[in-house]
């Protein structure tokens, strides 16, 4: 049976998502994690695979692993819950034998941009970028560089701007390069005319890259729907993580504002619970 587990992940204790000796990866994670529980044996043998590859300090709520399994598979999430550490489980398919998952419809990445952003040139320099064209300049990746992007849309989320991309697939760096373009556009440090003439494959250009750790893989999406969703014991682990980061943060700002001294300093014994 060929199984797909929906995984989420925080990009900052690993080093990226693909299986590098000697170093943790969310590939080598999660095949412990299967190991452990009986799911596999090995990752030849179940024909482990994962729908994409995220760097370094990339979070993820919607990576997928597919893997061939005798494990029932409504009882996977919680098994692989119990033994996992960083990752974890968030749902369920059933596809077809021999699947790859790497054949998605369509994936969906976010960037999470702070800053009192210019929305409308933002949204007109997106414009640029959606539909087929050669991202040579805009990816480390040396094979083919043509590419097509669907939709991209960029709105306020909170005291975020949320930069939001999708395509069938993405290049190495691809995202992360196209959001620092649209800065630089934004800014007036690019010219318009120049990414245009890299987007037809006429030039070169380099416009730096944003960082990893504002960008999240948001989904993978297929013909047919996950089922199941975070088990109770995980629920509530991520929920007091969330806690204590929440507290984390507080207390940075805290000390900040202590730094800054006056008004702005805050009690740094206040916090509630």
């Amino acid at each position: 049976m060929r199984v797909l587990l929906r995984l989420a992940y925080e990009g900052a204790p690993f080093h990226g998502s693909a299986r590098q000796p000697d170093l943790r990866t969310v590939e080598g994670e999660t095949e412990f994690a299967l190991r452990k529980v009986g799911a596999i044996q090995d990752s030849a043998s179940s024909h482990f695979l994962f729908a994409s590859r995220t760097d370094a300090g990339v979070n993820a709520l919607g990576n997928v692993v597919g893997v061939d399994t005798d494990f029932p598979p409504e009882g996977l999430v919680g098994a692989f819950n119990a033994v996992s550490r960083d990752v974890a489980a968030t749902g369920y398919a059933v596809a077809p034998v021999g699947f790859d998952p790497r054949h998605a419809r369509s994936r969906w990445y976010r960037y999470l941009l702070e800053g009192d952003l210019h929305l409308p040139a933002w949204r007109r320099h997106a414009t640029l970028f959606v539909g087929e064209h050669d991202f040579a300049s805009f990816t480390k990746a040396p094979d083919e560089t043509v590419r097509r992007i669907d939709r991209i849309d960029v709105d306020r989320d909170g005291d975020w701007t949320a930069f939001d991309v999708r395509a069938p697939g993405f290049l190495w760096n691809m995202v992360r390069r196209v959001v620092a373009a649209i800065q630089a556009l934004s800014a007036g440090d690019a010219v318009e005319a120049d990414v245009t003439a890299a987007l037809r494959g006429e030039r070169r250009i380099d416009l730096g890259m944003a960082a990893a750790p504002g960008l999240t893989l948001m989904a993978v999406e297929y013909d047919f729907p996950f089922r199941g969703g975070l088990d109770g014991a995980r629920r509530e682990s991520l929920r007091r993580q969330s806690h204590e980061a929440r507290l984390r943060s507080r207390w940075l700002d805290d000390v900040l504002g202590n730094a800054r001294g006056g008004e702005e300093a805050r009690n740094p014994y206040s916090y509630g619970v």
